[in-house]
């Protein structure tokens, strides 16, 4: 009697890798816009936050759509879709690659920054962010426009806690006219 070999056609793992890579994809990712999902975001930034050292400093930007919910009952639910579609393309344009774009549920969007250099430069980044939305048109005379809370991150810190505080911020910036940021250092 002989031994059976176990032996695979290579065009086999070849498909089953790319299967498995692409169900992997998608479930680190969000279905409408590619970019991560909440549970995925949350996983990488925990993990970054605990590299952290003293002398590193990075920043949580949580930002939601102004007036999201009129926009989808003014210019419908695949218009809405289109318009969380572009500002995650811009996300992903915006940052630097290691950077962690995701986007957690409904029109609120996060971007983990590691190591940034300083919150000047932060700042410069998050008005520069402010104003690029203004380029996703709604229709000839609106466009569409972000409030933005941030956080400091330094070593040590919890993902529960850097997100609170960017949270709150994103509260105070809506809630003191929409179309701004807040930095929490």
């Amino acid at each position: 009697s002989g031994t059976a070999h176990n032996r695979q056609d290579p065009q086999q793992v070849t498909i089953a890798q790319k299967e498995f890579h692409d169900l992997q994809f998608r479930a680190q990712r969000d279905s409408l816009t590619h970019i991560y999902n909440n549970e995925t975001s949350r996983r990488l930034i925990s993990k970054s936050l605990t590299e952290l050292t003293e002398a590193d400093m990075s920043a949580l930007l949580i930002l939601d759509l102004d007036n999201f919910k009129n926009i989808n009952d003014t210019y419908g639910h695949l218009w809405g879709d289109k318009m969380l579609r572009a500002v995650a393309d811009l996300l992903k344009n915006s940052f630097r690659s290691n950077d962690i774009v995701a986007r957690p549920g409904g029109d609120e969007f996060l971007v983990y920054m590691s190591k940034i250099r300083d919150t000047k430069s932060l700042a410069e980044k998050c008005a520069s962010l402010c104003s690029s939305v203004h380029n996703i048109k709604l229709d000839d005379n609106n466009h569409l426009t972000i409030s933005m809370g941030v956080a400091v991150a330094r070593a040590g810190m919890y993902y529960d806690v850097l997100y609170q505080t960017a949270d709150q911020a994103l509260y105070r910036s809506k809630n003191s006219g929409r179309d701004k940021f807040e930095i929490v250092e």
